[in-house]
C-alpha cells in the first residue's frame, strides 16, 4: 500500500470516526428531549388541572361577597325564594377542582339545590364550562344503566326513541340500533362527530317526535328541570309515549360535583310531576359494582 493510499483511509476513517461521534452526539441530544417531552400530555393536562382548581378557589374567596348571607335566592324547582342564611345548607368539595359546593335544601319542595355559583352562569356559560370539564375528564361507562333505562320505555322495534344527554362517549346507542331500534341522541355539548342520528341543534329537534324519551344522569344537571320536562312533553307522539330518567340523584348521592345542581329529595320529585303534568313510577335501586341509579318513569295524566 502506498502511501496516498494509507493517507486517504486515514482521512476517511478520520471522517467515520467524526461522523459516529457526531451521530453520538445527535443521539444523546434526542434521549434528552425524549426525557423531557415524556408524558408531556399527561403533564399538560396536570398543569390545566391545577389552574382549573386554583380559579375556583379564586372564586370561593369571593363567595361571603357575591353571595351574603342576606342574599334573596330562589329554589331553582319550585322557585321558593328566601333568605340564603334561612336555607339549611350541605357542604361537599368538587372531585374535578371546581372548589367547595354549598348547597341549600328547599322547605317548600325538599329539594336540595346549588351551587349558586354554577346556577348563577348563562347558558352560554355553563355549556363552556362543560366543554373544558370533558377537555380534562373523560365519563366512565353507563352504558349499563342506559340500556336498562331504555328497556323500560321500549315499546317495540318499529318505534322512535331519543336519548337526552347521551353524550359521545357511550357504545349503548350504536348497540341497540345494531339490534333493530331506532334510538337518536341529543346531546348539545362537546360533541363532533358526524353520527346521523346525533342531535345538537334544538331547533332542528322541536321537529322531531318520539315514542319513548329517556336519559341516564341528566335530570340532577338541568337548571330548570320543570321546563326542561315540559319541553321534553312537547316532544312526545301520542298519550302512550313514555319517559324515563335514572339518576341516583333521586337522592343525596354524588354530591362531589359542582355540574349536579339539584338532588330530588323528599318531595322534589311529586313536585316535579305535578308541575309538568306526568305521574310517577319509582323502581328499585339498582346496582353495578360501587355505581347505583334509580329509574323513575313518567307518564302523561
Amino acid at each position: 500500500m502506498n502511501l496516498m493510499s494509507e493517507q486517504r483511509e486515514d482521512r476517511i476513517l478520520g471522517l467515520l470516526q467524526s461522523q459516529q461521534a457526531l451521530i453520538s452526539q445527535l443521539h444523546s441530544k434526542i434521549d434528552q428531549l425524549h426525557r423531557k417531552c415524556d408524558r408531556l400530555e399527561e403533564k399538560i393536562s396536570v398543569l390545566r388541572k391545577e389552574s382549573l382548581a386554583n380559579t375556583w378557589k379564586a372564586i370561593d374567596c369571593f363567595d361571603a361577597f357575591l353571595y351574603p348571607a342576606e342574599m334573596l335566592i330562589r329554589c331553582p324547582l319550585c322557585k321558593r325564594e328566601a333568605k340564603k342564611s334561612s336555607f339549611k345548607t350541605e357542604i361537599s368539595y368538587c372531585r374535578f377542582g371546581g372548589g367547595r359546593l354549598e348547597r341549600f335544601r328547599c322547605s317548600g319542595c325538599g329539594a336540595i339545590f346549588g351551587p349558586l355559583k354554577m346556577l348563577a352562569m348563562t347558558p352560554q356559560e355553563l355549556a363552556a364550562e362543560y366543554v373544558r370539564h370533558y377537555a380534562l375528564f373523560s365519563e366512565g361507562d353507563s352504558s349499563f344503566f342506559e340500556r336498562a333505562a331504555f328497556h323500560q320505555i321500549d315499546r317495540g322495534k318499529d318505534k322512535i326513541y331519543l336519548n337526552w344527554g347521551g353524550g359521545c362517549w357511550s357504545p349503548t346507542l350504536n348497540q341497540l340500533r345494531a339490534e333493530g331500534y331506532t334510538v337518536y341522541n341529543y346531546e348539545p355539548f362537546s360533541c363532533h362527530t358526524q353520527d346521523p342520528f346525533l342531535i345538537s341543534d334544538v331547533e332542528y329537534l322541536k321537529t322531531m317526535r318520539f315514542d319513548g324519551i329517556f336519559s341516564n344522569n341528566l335530570l340532577e344537571h338541568l337548571p330548570d328541570p320543570v321546563e326542561e320536562l315540559r319541553f321534553m312533553k312537547t316532544l312526545l307522539k301520542d298519550r302512550d309515549s313514555l319517559i324515563l330518567h335514572s339518576t341516583p340523584c333521586f337522592e343525596y348521592a354524588y354530591e362531589y360535583t359542582r355540574f349536579h345542581l339539584i338532588f330530588f329529595t323528599d318531595n322534589a320529585l311529586e313536585y316535579l310531576a305535578d308541575s309538568t303534568g306526568f305521574s310517577v313510577q319509582k323502581f328499585p335501586k339498582i346496582t353495578l359494582g360501587n355505581n347505583f341509579s334509580i329509574m323513575v318513569l313518567f307518564q302523561q295524566r
